[in-house]
């Protein structure tokens, strides 16, 4: 039984066993221990033996040790093969990994179908006269900053006590927060309280176990999974507005609240099944330890700052089409529908291409500097099929971003216990985007015009870019190889 628990510790696959004179220690104490019970049972079966057969038996002992328990160097070639062998563990398919990508699929459409579909009921609001533009704005903002700002308690609370658990309990808690607000339309404060804040905390329990389960299975298309279960964005987008417009004319905004309240409870539970965990629940605090390395530093620039610009065409480009060129309404909704359509084939897309040819590294880079150059390209936009096209590209690329985030973080830093820690960490960091983006573009618009705000845009998404290509240049500073 010692004998079997010393070679599981000699081929464990966890962080604290991952540094070659660590695993040199233990594999000496594996053959040292071998050695003594290899001597221990010929002596039982031979009797006692002379001084001279013990030391002839120890030289011809000493003489059989590899050569990789004296020397410390060749130990990073066995260290080489634990990777190898602990990249094999992952499944990399299976019907259990890929229900957990289906899973994730339906998380991403329902979390975000209802934040993307918030301008529907904004105008709504608006329409009624509950409150200023600026009011009724903070229920979806709190929303989309309650999401990713409580990553790190969410991811927390997922390794203490399982991701089944905190998806069940998120479940409840925004189906609550939208079934709650559908009884107090005519209150703002109640408003902001139970469709803005209770209903960001409830989702925010649910996308973070969901975002980072693929990567417990896959490896090799790591990429790909996380990109498909990510698709559900532009996907949810879609469908949610559609089906919000269609009833609130029909039905009325409180049924219309209930009825998307009973929609998120039934796809959320009918999904909880399917997020099984393959690693076991930690109790141990989450692992920061990597926080103050500069690669990642920079890529949390890059992603706060790429999440930044993003706002600024999801947000104004209905607006600029209507207000700067005299395009409709009905226009606007067209370009932000492409833009969610792009997004999802962008991250399947782009997922791909970083499994099969680039890394997701790299592809992360390419997505970064495409977005920014898109940006200054919307200053020549002016039919509606440049911005079409624009809409089209940065979806493409701007969404393909989200998809890669967490596949670059488990490539750079290990699919360990720590990838939570890290994901959770860099999301609540995009929180300062999704609640200051917002606020600057509107003051940049009403101070110095469309023009301004463009530029501004265009210069977040390069200085993003930067961050992005410095991370990856400090990671390895060679070009054409696929990281």
């Amino acid at each position: 039984m010692r004998r079997i628990l010393l070679w599981r510790l000699c081929l464990d696959p966890s962080p604290q066993t991952q540094n070659s004179q660590v695993l040199l220690a233990l594999r000496k104490a594996v053959f040292l221990f071998e050695l003594r019970s290899s001597a221990t049972n010929t002596n039982a079966a031979t009797g006692p033996t002379s001084p001279t057969s013990t030391s002839t038996s120890t030289s011809t002992s000493s003489t059989t040790v590899p050569n990789n328990l004296k020397d410390p160097a060749s130990a990073k070639l066995e260290l080489a093969d634990l990777h190898k062998d602990k990249d094999d563990a992952f499944p990399d398919g299976g019907f259990t990994a890929w229900m957990t990508v289906v899973a994730g699929f339906s998380a991403h459409a329902i979390l975000f179908g209802i934040v993307y579909s918030f301008g529907i009921f904004n105008a709504h609001y608006l329409s009624e006269g509950i409150g200023t533009s600026f009011q009724v704005s903070l229920i979806g903002s709190l929303s989309t900053v309650f999401i990713p700002g409580l990553g790190i308690l969410s991811g927390k609370l997922a390794n203490r006590f399982g991701f089944q658990r905190m998806i069940l309990i998120g479940s409840l808690v925004l189906s609550s927060g939208l079934f709650i607000s559908s009884f107090t339309t005519n209150s703002l404060p109640l408003l902001v309280i139970f469709q803005g804040a209770m209903f960001g905390i409830g989702a925010s329990l649910v996308y973070f176990p969901a975002l980072n389960l693929p990567s417990q299975y896959f490896q090799k298309r790591r990429a790909l999974a996380i990109g498909i279960a990510s698709s559900g964005t532009g996907i949810g987008g879609l469908l949610f507005s559609f089906i919000s417009d269609k009833c609130l004319s029909s039905i009325g905004i409180g049924w219309t609240l209930r009825t998307m309240s009973l929609v998120c409870l039934v796809l959320l539970l009918s999904a909880v099944p399917f997020f099984k965990t393959r690693l076991p629940t930690s109790t141990a605090p989450l692992d920061f330890s990597v926080v103050r390395e500069p690669r990642f530093i920079a890529l949390l620039f890059a992603a706060c700052l790429s999440n930044f610009a993003m706002f600024v065409s999801l947000d104004y480009l209905p607006r600029y089409a209507k207000e700067a060129l005299g395009f409709s309404i009905s226009d606007g909704a067209t370009l932000i529908a492409i833009y969610n359509i792009c997004s999802t084939i962008g991250r399947i897309g782009m997922g791909l291409l970083s499994d099969a040819y680039l890394g997701p590294t790299n592809t992360l880079i390419l997505s970064l500097w495409i977005t920014a150059i898109a940006n200054f390209v919307w200053l020549t936009c002016k039919s509606f099929v440049s911005l079409a096209f624009f809409s089209a590209v940065n979806g493409l690329f701007g969404g393909a971003v989200w998809g890669l985030l967490p596949v670059v973080i488990a490539s750079l830093f290990g699919a360990g216990p720590k990838l939570m820690s890290l994901v959770a960490c860099l999301y609540s960091v995009l929180s300062i985007g999704n609640f200051f983006s917002p606020i600057t573009t509107s003051y940049i618009v009403s101070e110095a015009g469309f023009f301004w705000m463009i530029i501004f845009a265009g210069c977040v998404a390069t200085v993003s870019a930067l961050c992005g290509t410095t991370c990856r240049l400090i990671h390895d500073s060679r070009i054409w190889i696929k990281v």
